[in-house]
């Protein structure tokens, strides 16, 4: 049965345009994802890691799948983008496979041995393997035997047949359906591992009917036996080259980078330290077939070279499969995974005998020692001290419980997606996802790809590092190992400081969900492979504060980039934190404004300093067309999101002025002068009435002449200190009288003096009146222009607009 879906935190957020607050959520799924009840994938951002996940081990897989295809371009959602419709698509690895591979979901029995027929490279001789079912079996029979291209692909769980199932599970076919005619079409083959027990049989007929030409099925008498056919499928050889070559590519993961290379099926590179390198011929592994935590953990190597895995029972004895696996295939050396505890030196023994192989034990103190020794010999990373040698490396991280029984099932799936996908990654070699570097309010805002020069990551391994299940702390050998890796006294790249040569922080990939591992762990990891730089989960949740919607230019008080009579969502300074976008979206059109990187956390929009580390004012334009729907939200440098609020913009609400209203001496004034903006303070106020305007008001569809107008501004000087400006704010009262009745409202803002004028911007308040006006919120925008000295000569030009009721 599946879990409850789970509830986005709720924070409410106050806004006086009458907008319908929603729950503020974690990273929103990209628009094309699957989103229902029964199938909801995740992605979540962290400064420097993403979550793959979902409600269970079926979606977090389809989740993987995703990703898997995923451009991951420098624009693409959500580290380069805050819209889920984005058309640069979403975080990924850019590969589409060429096959599946399905496992039952409810034992890790058939899956231990699956990874190994993925191909991480796509350079394998691939495996031989059986066909069980196919589209056209006059040309493809059924029990026939052929190669099958496994590029780059995913592991699907499935509810198995024990379970009661009869077909896939939902997010699973929703994974295999997309891969064949979905994001991808060049997935035209499954390769099913286990037996109709766990696979059902009616999976291969509808996998045929999703568009999969041919289905195989790898399946033994129990979990070893399968290992053993999966293995033979696979093969051995030695690396090309006469005299065979015995080192490898790259020999050093100390001298700045640790590349790795395929060499052909089954060789494997192995480091014994930072400087020693060697190539293992003809590998094959031998690892725990019950509890399985190494052999999931071992997925990224062994699909990246190809290398068998076989099982033993953890008796004093192999079993029988196993034993005959390693007479008949040819090896040359046997990698021993994990301690004494499950696989005993004696057996270590028999097994080399057998193979009249080398056997090298590789283990640690526990399943997650083990996996850091792993991505010390297999990956190359060994802790330096110096961030050089990791800049812009990725990891990925898994939960394993610790456990058998009832508590095997806990993490062993999403370790086991993680396998194929890590591997594809370290094949790829590519650079995290081009992001904004915390922290948001950073007086030098950048990205990672504009603040350093890395065009590659300096680890070409992403292993795979098991955490325990449920906690929210990490095992101290992944501890030890990440913050040996991201040295914090290296210069990592931040917003803060990015100075020339600065290091490329480094990503994680989490696979599964908050119960498995806690967003608090995520945090953290996110902080540790930044260098320490970034606080962990508590930089995530972006806010968004009371605001305006107007169809005025507010600019050059706010960053406003719309045109005239743009629609436009206004927020007054402080109104945003731990943003980088402020996003409005109506009737499938969406505006942006990227506040971190145009440096509103720094200056405003006229470059003056007046309150660093908070939000300046800042507006955002979008195209609203007829609809009558504006949502807004801001959108944090990972993907998080505040509170979406909800505004109806329709013509029925929309109240404007069809020319400026323009007075060319005031009434009355007072205060202090207002040619002079002084740094120590200082009120100034004016009063202002015009009859018989050329203006006219359109209020809620209706149009009427403006006969009167008044205005009262009052204008108060900031008190500037020696390290910034103060903000000069106002606040204002209006009245409009027309044949049909009358409107009133206040007004407040900011005011700059500029060239002689005094632009005062800001939001106002409709009171009622005696017309069609209840209450509302709007806009308001004024040019007072300074003629001599005192302010008796001063002229206005001003007008409002809103939203009213």
């Amino acid at each position: 049965m599946r879990r409850a879906r789970r509830a986005s935190a709720v924070i409410i957020v106050a806004s006086f345009l009458g907008a319908t607050p929603v729950a503020a959520q974690s990273t929103m799924p990209p628009s094309s994802w699957p989103n229902t009840s029964v199938a909801a994938p995740r992605l979540d951002g962290w400064p420097h890691a993403i979550r793959l996940s979902g409600d269970d081990r079926y979606e977090t897989g389809l989740a993987a799948a995703l990703t898997l295809r995923g451009s991951g371009g420098d624009s693409s959602y959500p580290f380069g983008s805050p819209d889920p419709a984005s058309t640069a698509g979403w975080y990924g690895l850019g590969s589409c496979p060429r096959a599946v591979l399905v496992v039952a979901g409810d034992s890790p029995a058939d899956a231990l041995a699956a990874s190994s027929l993925s191909d991480s490279t796509g350079k394998s001789s691939e495996p031989f393997l059986q066909r069980s079912a196919a589209s056209d079996p006059l040309f493809d029979p059924v029990g026939g035997f052929q190669r099958v291209d496994t590029d780059f692909a995913p592991i699907l769980v499935t509810t198995s047949a024990r379970q009661g199932a009869t077909a896939l599970d939902v997010a699973t076919r929703l994974a295999a359906q997309d891969l064949r005619a979905g994001g991808c079409a060049t997935a035209r083959q499954a390769v099913i591992v286990g037996g109709a027990n766990a696979v059902p049989i009616g999976v291969e007929n509808e996998l045929l009917a999703i568009g999969y030409e041919q289905v195989f099925r790898v399946a033994g008498a129990s979990r070893y036996e399968t290992a053993r056919k999966v293995a033979e499928s696979l093969g051995t050889a030695i690396a090309p080259g006469s005299p065979t070559p015995t080192t490898c590519t790259d020999p050093l993961a100390d001298d700045g980078n640790a590349r790795m290379n395929f060499y052909a099926n089954s060789v494997v590179e192995f480091r014994n330290g930072a400087q020693q390198c060697a190539l293992m011929q003809r590998t094959v592994v031998l690892a725990d077939g019950i509890v399985g935590a190494d052999a999931l953990a071992a997925g990224w190597w062994t699909s990246f070279w190809q290398v068998p895995v076989l099982l033993h029972d953890g008796s004093g004895t192999l079993p029988s499969s196993t034993a005959q696996a390693l007479q008949t295939l040819s090896i040359d050396n046997v990698i021993v995974l994990g301690g004494t505890a499950r696989i005993s030196d004696q057996v270590a023994q028999q097994a080399a005998s057998l193979a009249s192989a080398t056997a090298t034990r590789v283990s640690g103190e526990s399943r997650y020692d083990t996996s850091v020794v792993m991505a010390q010999k297999f990956g190359g990373w060994f802790a330096t001290g110096r961030g050089l040698e990791f800049a812009g490396s990725q990891v990925c991280l898994a939960a394993s419980s610790g456990g058998s029984g009832a508590n095997s099932g806990r993490g062993w799936p999403d370790a086991l997606a993680a396998g194929p996908w890590c591997g594809r990654a370290s094949a790829l070699a590519r650079n995290a996802p081009a992001r904004a570097l915390a922290p948001t309010t950073g007086a030098r805002p950048t990205t990672s790809a504009s603040a350093s020069a890395i065009v590659r990551p300096a680890h070409d391994a992403v292993p795979v590092l098991l955490v325990p299940d449920s906690l929210a702390v990490l095992p101290p050998s992944v501890e030890n190992l990440l913050a040996g890796a991201f040295n914090p006294a290296d210069n990592w790249c931040t917003s803060v400081a990015n100075p020339p040569g600065c290091l490329a922080p480094g990503f994680a990939v989490v696979f599964g969900g908050p119960v498995q591992i806690p967003d608090a762990l995520v945090g953290t990891i996110s902080a540790l492979v930044s260098g320490g730089k970034t606080r962990g989960v508590g930089d995530r949740q972006p806010t968004l504060g009371p605001m305006f919607h107007t169809t005025l230019s507010m600019a050059p008080v706010f960053d406003d980039q719309g045109g005239n009579a743009a629609d436009r969502v206004c927020v007054p300074r402080g109104g945003y934190s731990e943003a980088r976008w402020i996003v409005a979206a109506s009737n499938g059109q969406v505006g942006q404004t990227d506040v971190m990187l145009r440096g509103r956390y720094g200056k405003d929009a006229d470059d003056t300093v007046r309150s660093a580390g908070t939000g300046s004012p800042t507006c955002v334009s979008v195209a609203t067309g007829e609809s009558s729907q504006l949502s807004v939200r801001s959108v944090s440098l990972a993907g998080p999101t505040s509170a979406v609020q909800t505004l109806t913009i329709g013509a029925p609400r929309r109240f404007f002025l069809t020319s400026p209203l323009a007075v060319v001496t005031p009434n009355a004034q007072s205060g202090v002068d207002s040619a002079s903006d002084l740094s120590g303070g200082g009120v100034t106020t004016w009063t202002f009435s015009s009859l018989g305007t050329e203006a006219s008001v359109v209020s809620r569809g209706v149009s009427s002449t403006v006969s009167q107008a008044s205005l009262t501004l009052s204008l108060s000087r900031g008190v500037n200190t020696a390290t910034q400006t103060a903000a000069d704010t106002f606040s204002a009262t209006f009245s409009l009288v027309t044949p049909l009745g009358t409107t009133t409202g206040t007004a407040s803002g900011e005011a700059i003096l500029r060239s002689g004028v005094w632009k005062f911007r800001g939001s106002t308040r409709f009171l009622g009146g005696s017309w069609n006006v209840a209450t509302g919120a709007g806009g308001f925008s004024a040019d007072l222009g300074v003629v001599g000295p005192g302010s008796s000569d001063d002229s206005v030009v001003w007008r409002v607009d809103g939203l009213v009721d």
